[in-house]
């Protein structure tokens, strides 16, 4: 009786700290994954954790913050062009970005 209580305040703790530590692992799965395009205009987007990311259209980079909701990336204060949402398509391939819609590979 006494191991039975002694368990039994244990418990839901020990259930709160598996559920936070699985969380934890949880991610958006771009941090630390970078992606340039196929062929048309040098574009490159750099995601890095804390939900940073580097844009890099043509010569110039702009820092910038996503998030990520389903299939869609939202990247916002990208300088000139202020927020862009970007796909990522059934093939992992990731694609709208402007100027021109581009189609950008994972090749990190």
């Amino acid at each position: 009786m006494k191991c039975q209580t002694a368990w039994r305040g244990r418990i839901p703790i020990m259930a709160t700290l598996v559920i936070v530590l699985g969380l934890s692992g949880c991610g958006d799965g771009l941090s630390g994954s970078t992606y340039t395009n196929v062929g048309g205009v040098n574009s490159r987007i750099e995601f890095k954790s804390g939900h940073k990311a580097y844009v890099s259209i043509g010569e110039t980079t702009y820092a910038a913050t996503y998030s990520v909701d389903d299939d869609k990336i939202t990247l916002d204060s990208v300088g000139l062009f202020g927020n862009i949402v970007l796909t990522i398509q059934k093939d992992g391939t990731i694609t709208g970005l402007s100027p021109v819609n581009t189609t950008l590979k994972k090749s990190s």
